[in-house]
């Protein structure tokens, strides 16, 4: 027998932008920061009128917010509207740093977000979260993050807030304030320097191969002659192979910097030499 569902909507974490979420008639209610005190009042607010069997005003992410604008508001926007243009992986980095800024500042009028506060949030981004949790309310504890990445996730802040400007819910006095928060330069900061990296040596690819099945083998193998990333390849199908010249060659019309305009073309020449040395 299956397990009832609870009548009362539960308290949980929107990843997106770090606020808290209950689902009413299966659309979302913002509650704020999630873990906030205020959000918390309001939960427990609707639930008293939810109990009470009293309609609830619900907004999905991509209605317009109210005036004055929040942070949240402007991050629900952007992930609305912009943030689909991206390829996968650079979603994700986003809404790990859109988590964070929401987090800490989600409440906060958007307009009144200056460097300071982005200072905390990069501040935050360095120390890590041990008391982070996911989606369902588990315990996810988040690690320090590296120099660089921080560095790279507050230039995606500061152009969520530059968007925020080309659409007036922004002034474009806050872009400009933020653009003033120099990068974090090594030896100034304890964040952990990233590793550098290194060509992997050929018998360690050697190793790998052994222990792969036939078909990790041939996609390992793709991955060395085109110099492809793996999801490019994995997602490859054959109406983008063009298999009319002496050589196969695939234009990907989804990839990293396809929102950039760029052009992406995979061809079997560059590392042919590598994986024949793999079945040596």
């Amino acid at each position: 027998m299956s397990r009832p569902k609870s009548a009362v909507p539960a308290y949980r974490l929107h990843k997106g932008t770090g606020q808290a979420v209950i689902y009413v008639g299966r659309r979302e209610v913002y509650l704020g920061a999630h873990g906030s005190p205020e959000s918390r009042q309001k939960y427990a607010e609707i639930i008293s009128r939810v109990t009470g069997g009293e309609a609830i005003p619900v907004r999905s992410p991509t209605d317009k917010p109210a005036s004055p604008k929040s942070v949240a508001a402007l991050c629900l926007r952007f992930i609305a509207e912009k943030l689909p243009s991206y390829a996968d992986a650079e979603q994700h980095c986003q809404r790990g740093a859109i988590k964070v800024l929401a987090g800490l500042f989600g409440e906060t009028p958007a307009a009144e977000f200056g460097p300071i506060r982005l200072r905390t949030v990069r501040n935050a981004m360095v120390a890590g979260d041990p008391h982070a949790e996911d989606a369902n309310g588990n315990p996810k504890p988040r690690k320090p993050w590296s120099r660089s990445f921080v560095n790279h996730q507050v230039k995606r802040l500061r152009f969520i807030f530059r968007w925020g400007v080309s659409w007036e819910l922004v002034p474009a006095s806050v872009a400009d304030a933020l653009a003033t928060v120099e990068s974090l330069k090594a030896g100034e900061t304890d964040a952990p320097e990233g590793r550098p990296r290194r060509a992997v040596p050929l018998d360690d690819l050697k190793a790998v191969r052994t222990v792969l099945t036939e078909r990790q083998r041939d996609i390992f193998d793709l991955l060395l002659l085109t110099g492809a990333r793996p999801g490019e390849v994995i997602g490859l199908t054959t109406g983008q192979i063009d298999r009319s010249g002496e050589l196969w060659r695939a234009d990907l019309t989804k990839h990293k910097t396809a929102h950039k305009g760029k052009q992406r073309r995979l061809l079997d020449v560059p590392t042919v030499s590598q994986a024949g040395a793999l079945h040596k």
